[in-house]
């Protein structure tokens, strides 16, 4: 049964309530501290608040409070504001300060379900919404709205599904492991053995026989055996010596294993997926990586854009990150002040994913209060870079401000949907529309 917060000082109102919500585990609160102390232990996701909390009945001050209060421990809560007739004015002061809906006095049991149901409902669907995001970042690390991670997403489920070798670029901290990893997780061989090989400064030999063993005895087999049935990550590839690339390409064409030493061959089903930091064309021009070999791992290849190519993503990112990090506790932090999250977004972000991960974690240990500020980043003001906007279409161009202003007005107001409404000036059926006309990822509403 849902709990529902109930914050109203008359007892003749409290037993009408609880009368008909039945349907409800209904806990009261007479003002404010009685309030936030049932918020803290209960943490219901809708609460009801008479504004006219003593000891200031005849204005809404306290419950304006009370609101602000509530709103900075958990911004996901829906508070349905409770006002008389004559006090409209305050209650759309409520709605501007983040209030999920209001309902003027006289009080009908039957609306105020209603509009309690209602707000039950978004709560959970809310709830089911970032969920599924700590899913979708638990299972391949990507979400995001931009094209570039939509596209990068279904590569992955392309390329497992084709189950053929891989080619995966891009700059350090973009992910590519983590994208070869689900690669493998989301493919037939998920079940099978998965192995990284990096490829070090060593002698020729060491690296030849780290990858294929030596063919003389079990106790001697090489990391491509080990992975038989499953998936191999060859870790910047570009530093394979020619004579074990060769030795690679012939495995790809063949998927046999072939030992002069032992005259024996060996037959195995392996997968490659390759990594560079850099593109491989000028090692190719300069005979420093087989074509052949090239050609065959870049027939399926993931070019992973730099961060700062999808900045849309930023915030979103930010806070799936503290929502994942409060999930576990590890963080007391409900959001980000808007300087916090206008440095995130100046940021150039040379080291990427991996950089923001890192800053969030440090902000996370550095913050002290409610909300990450500006400070608790770990990046200095005189790095930030100022981005022109790409050369696009004028209705491509309309649509990505658009997208882009939803999403920092979303983040600006830590998930509040109605206080992002106000920021860009519309309804929130209009901003409800608009998230889902550009298919935005909400983390937190």
């Amino acid at each position: 049964m849902d709990t529902l917060l109930v914050i109203e000082d008359d007892i003749g109102i409290q037993k009408q309530l609880k009368w008909h919500l039945t349907d409800y585990n209904l806990v009261f609160a007479a003002n404010r501290q009685e309030a936030i102390t049932a918020l803290r232990r209960f943490e219901p996701n809708v609460v009801t608040l008479d504004l006219g909390l003593p000891p200031d009945q005849t204005n809404a001050s306290e419950g304006l409070k009370t609101l602000k209060e509530i709103l900075t421990l958990n911004p996901n809560t829906k508070v349905i504001v409770i006002t008389g007739n004559d006090d409209k004015e305050h209650a759309l002061k409520a709605i501007e300060d983040g209030a999920h809906d209001y309902y003027l006095k006289p009080i009908d049991s039957n609306i105020l379900t209603v509009i309690i149901d209602r707000a039950f409902n978004l709560a959970k669907l809310e709830l089911e919404n970032i969920k599924q995001q700590e899913n979708n970042y638990n299972s391949n690390g990507f979400i995001g709205c931009s094209a570039q991670m939509q596209y990068i997403n279904q590569a992955i489920k392309q390329t497992a599904l084709a189950d053929i070798p891989a080619l995966i670029i891009g700059e350090c901290g973009t992910g590519k492991k983590t994208v070869a990893r689900t690669i493998h997780q989301q493919s037939v061989r998920h079940d099978k053995p998965i192995h990284e090989f990096h490829c070090p400064s060593l002698e020729q030999e060491t690296i030849e026989q780290t990858l294929f063993g030596t063919g003389s005895d079990a106790s001697h087999q090489g990391i491509l055996e080990e992975s038989d049935g499953g998936t191999l990550i060859i870790d910047e590839i570009s530093l394979l010596p020619l004579s074990v690339q060769k030795r690679l390409l012939q495995f790809l064409r063949t998927k046999k294993i072939t030992y002069s030493s032992s005259d024996t061959e060996l037959k195995l089903n392996v997968n490659v997926i390759g990594i560079s930091r850099y593109p491989l064309e000028d090692s190719v021009n300069d005979n420093r990586f087989l074509s052949e070999l090239y050609v065959r791992l870049s027939s399926n290849r993931i070019n992973l854009p730099a961060l700062r190519e999808h900045s849309e993503d930023i915030l979103l990112y930010a806070q799936t990150l503290l929502h994942k990090a409060r999930t576990n506790n590890q963080s007391k932090a409900s959001g980000f002040t808007n300087d916090a999250l206008q440095s995130m977004l100046n940021y150039h972000w040379p080291g990427n994913l991996s950089e923001l991960t890192a800053a969030i974690q440090s902000a996370i240990v550095n913050c002290h209060g409610k909300l990450i500020t500006r400070q608790d980043l770990p990046f200095t003001s005189d790095e930030h870079l100022d981005r022109p906007l790409q050369t696009l279409s004028l209705r491509s161009a309309r649509e990505q401000v658009e997208k882009k202003a939803i999403l920092q007005a979303v983040a600006i107001s830590n998930g509040n949907i109605s206080k992002a409404a106000g920021l860009l000036g519309i309804t929130r059926p209009t901003l409800y529309t608009l998230i889902e006309k550009h298919g935005i990822p909400v983390a937190n509403k």
